[in-house]
């Protein structure tokens, strides 16, 4: 017994000949315990080496989450506010058709041509669409019965009844707060603030994010 633990502590000599040469060589081996010492050491590394990754994996999961997160804000309120903008009346209509917390319907000049197109912002679950309707005809009284064209300007809006994406306002200091609004108070609506609440992932970070922003409406008077 007492050999054999001489043997695992003490350094084995390997000696041989070399068969081109004839000259005896000698190689040295590892004992346990430098064995040992190097796994311990090997571990270690590994170890930080997983840890260093892990945590570059979640700061660069949350950057692209908030990077992400704020692209899908900033064109949602850029397509709001383009719309909005070009909203008008038909004839003794007024431009807003409809006006409620999250939905918002209105007549906009969309692509620029002679027609006005009915414009339909909508927030269902969590996806926030736009709906453009096409006119019927060319000429008034305008009709829209077709299929809109939707798209979908973000899936993670986190907004509700008591969170509104939208309010309206006679003037900077009038809100109109009994929602939905009626025709004559849509008629009176001159300025729409947008506040959108976004969260990629609600388990994760980063948390929720809110962007806000208010559009005049020019073409109303």
């Amino acid at each position: 017994m007492k050999e054999l633990l001489m043997f695992t502590v003490v350094k084995l000599n390997m000696s041989f000949i070399d068969t081109n040469t004839g000259i005896y060589l000698n190689e040295k081996g590892w004992t346990l315990i430098e064995l040992l010492f190097v796994l311990a050491i090997l571990s270690i590394v590994i170890s930080g080496s997983f840890e260093l990754f892990r945590w570059t994996y979640k700061n660069w999961q949350e950057f692209y989450n908030d990077s992400l997160t704020r692209q899908d804000a900033v064109r949602s309120i850029d397509w709001i506010k383009k719309n909005l903008r070009e909203a008008i009346p038909l004839s003794d209509q007024p431009a807003i058709i409809y006006a409620s917390e999250n939905t918002l319907i209105f007549y906009s000049n969309t692509d620029a041509d002679d027609e006005p197109e009915k414009v339909e912002l909508i927030l269902s679950g969590s996806n926030f669409l736009r709906k453009v309707y096409q006119p019927d005809g060319s000429t008034p009284p305008y009709t829209y019965t077709g299929s809109p064209a939707t798209t979908t300007l973000t899936t993670f809006c986190r907004n509700n009844n008591q969170n509104p994406i939208f309010s309206y306002f006679a003037s900077p200091s009038e809100n109109l707060s009994s929602l939905p609004l009626s025709e004559s108070e849509r008629r009176k609506v001159r300025i729409v603030k947008i506040n959108l609440r976004m969260d990629l992932d609600l388990n994760n970070p980063p948390s929720m994010q809110e962007f806000t922003s208010e559009v005049s409406l020019r073409n109303v008077k």
